[in-house]
């Protein structure tokens, strides 16, 4: 019988976030593991309600159908999705334990972290792209931003005073921020947060934040938040009075991949099987509709072309990082 069990470790501030992983998939019961030894794991190193989770919630209840078999979500945020990463690094390499992330945990930690407990470079093995994205530049409206003209005249009459929420030191919300901030010549307050930070941004607790385009657009376009630009390549459909942040700083680049990632180890035989069933989904108009339903975009690639982009942005953000000498240990 073909099931799918979606573990989570969900938070009050998630809740928002929540409801964008409801609208995709139907609410089943949550089990924390399975005595069913051929499940499949898809372990998320972020909490539950994010982008990152309501993929791979959509990707696991497609692969339950397709590959008749058990399969399980499992969220293990923390340590800028360290913990997760550095479980699957660390699981057995017999294709039943997968990694679904964004770039941050694999090119950009290690230019941050010297003492992780894996090497993601060579801990893990690229199975399948399935989706990027950017983020959205927003503000309480409270704070009278409107525009980045305007965050960075107010930033260089207040260095260090004005604040932005992330999703943790060294998170993808986090270096959009420190890329921002050195294009700009500006400095701002780095409020990290553990998991979502788009609540508190709502409620006035913080000023502003780079989040995920999906859960925060309907809040731009009813005035909750005011949207001061995208990081995405063009104008997004939904927000097309909000400005791409390369309009304001030449040659900006914050976007996100998503992918999914094996212990090196796994047999090449497995892996192919693996990125054959996440290909074929990801190729789907369904799954290209849940993807634009979260503000990204669907983009299937094989592991070739995966591990192609994984070394090539590991190298762009250390060009990023190092002058920056963000260090976190």
């Amino acid at each position: 019988m073909t099931s799918i069990h979606l573990c989570a470790r969900p938070s009050a501030s998630l809740a928002m976030l929540a409801l964008t992983t409801a609208a995709l998939l139907p609410a089943p019961a949550c089990a924390q593991a399975t005595d069913d030894k051929s499940a499949l794991k898809i372990v998320v190193p972020f909490a539950a309600g994010t982008p990152t989770d309501t993929i791979a919630r959509a990707l696991g209840q497609a692969l339950a159908k397709s590959m008749s078999r058990s399969v399980v979500v499992d969220n293990r945020p923390g340590a800028a999705g360290g913990i997760g990463t550095e479980y699957v690094a660390q699981a057995p390499a017999d294709g039943q334990t997968l990694l679904l992330t964004v770039n941050s945990t694999v090119t950009i930690n290690p230019l941050l972290y010297s003492k992780l407990k894996y090497d993601p470079m060579k801990d893990l093995a690229p199975v399948a792209l399935v989706a990027s994205g950017g983020y959205l530049l927003v503000a309480n409206p409270s704070t009278g931003l409107r525009d980045v003209a305007g965050l960075v005249k107010a930033a260089q009459q207040r260095p260090g005073v004005i604040n932005y929420a992330s999703y943790g030191p060294g998170s993808m919300s986090h270096m959009c921020a420190e890329v921002f901030q050195a294009m700009a010549g500006v400095k701002l307050f780095h409020v990290p947060y553990k998991a979502g930070s788009l609540n508190d941004i709502l409620g006035g607790q913080v000023e502003l934040g780079f989040e995920p385009v999906g859960p925060t657009i309907a809040h731009v376009q009813n005035g909750r938040l005011a949207g001061l630009a995208s990081t995405t390549v063009s104008r997004l459909d939904a927000l097309p009075g909000v400005p791409t942040m390369t309009e304001s700083l030449r040659g900006y680049d914050c976007t996100a991949w998503v992918g999914v990632l094996v212990p090196v180890r796994t047999p090449v035989a497995v892996r192919k099987g693996l990125a054959d069933a996440l290909l074929a989904i990801a190729r789907t108009p369904e799954f290209a509709r849940q993807m634009k339903d979260i503000g990204l975009a669907a983009q299937p690639a094989d592991a070739d072309s995966f591990a192609q982009v994984v070394r090539r942005d590991h190298e762009r953000w250390a060009q990023v990082v190092r002058p920056l000498g963000i260090k976190l240990d």
